[in-house]
């Protein structure tokens, strides 16, 4: 069965010029590097899916850079290779709906089919995209009690999130995030717009059909 992402924006009106894509799906960045730091061009790395085999490849530029872009959120399996290195394996790395996940690769010289592997590393600390948000995983979503079991309940546990019901009557799921008038939330599913004219969400979707909640509290990318 194939689950929904589910995103809540809360900002201001000025930053609801959001790009849905971006918000619905991930990337992959980072620089390819010699054993001495220095970047190496040319180098081809290539994301592969766990769950569906979909496979997208890059190649670094001349500062060694790379970016792998609107990847669905997942487990991936990446690989970097390049002439006169070891290849490069980093697997089981998560990437999360509009999320820019850093994997660096330091290539050792040797052969090709001498492969230096790690395992689920990703930068922990978001350098790369000054977005704030919270992601709620489907174990997550699967292990809390909601009652009445609406997935929009999910956004009174991110940190800032009040909640306003019997004494804000606006509509936006009876919540405010970081002082953020209600009806100024906005609701997106599988990244295309679930916000009614009213200012709430149009459709609630089953918490089982849920693969993913992220609450956006703050688009500041510009990407």
């Amino acid at each position: 069965m194939t689950k929904l992402r589910l995103c809540l924006v809360s900002c201001c009106v000025l930053l609801c010029t959001l790009t849905f894509a971006q918000i619905q799906n991930g990337q992959f960045t980072g620089v390819v590097l010699d054993p001495s730091g220095a970047a190496i061009a040319g180098a081809k790395v290539t994301a592969t899916s766990r769950a569906t085999g979909y496979s997208q490849t890059a190649t670094s530029n001349s500062a060694g850079q790379y970016t792998l872009r609107e990847l669905p959120p997942g487990t991936y399996d990446l690989r970097v290779t390049a002439s006169s290195f070891r290849d490069f394996s980093d697997k089981g790395v998560v990437i999360t709906a509009g999320a820019i996940s850093r994997v660096d690769a330091r290539m050792l010289v040797g052969q090709a089919k001498e492969i230096v592997e790690v395992s689920g590393e990703a930068t922990v600390v978001q350098t790369d995209d000054p977005k704030l948000y919270n992601t709620v995983s489907s174990t997550e979503i699967d292990n809390t009690v909601l009652n009445g079991r609406n997935v929009y309940d999910l956004m009174s546990i991110a940190p800032g999130a009040v909640n306003v019901g019997g004494t804000d009557f606006e509509i936006g799921h009876n919540t405010v995030v970081n002082g953020v008038r209600e009806d100024f939330n906005g609701f997106l599913i599988n990244g295309v717009s679930n916000k009614g004219l009213s200012g709430g969400e149009v459709n609630t979707p089953i918490q089982d059909t849920v693969q993913e909640f992220q609450q956006l509290d703050l688009n500041m990318s510009g990407k």
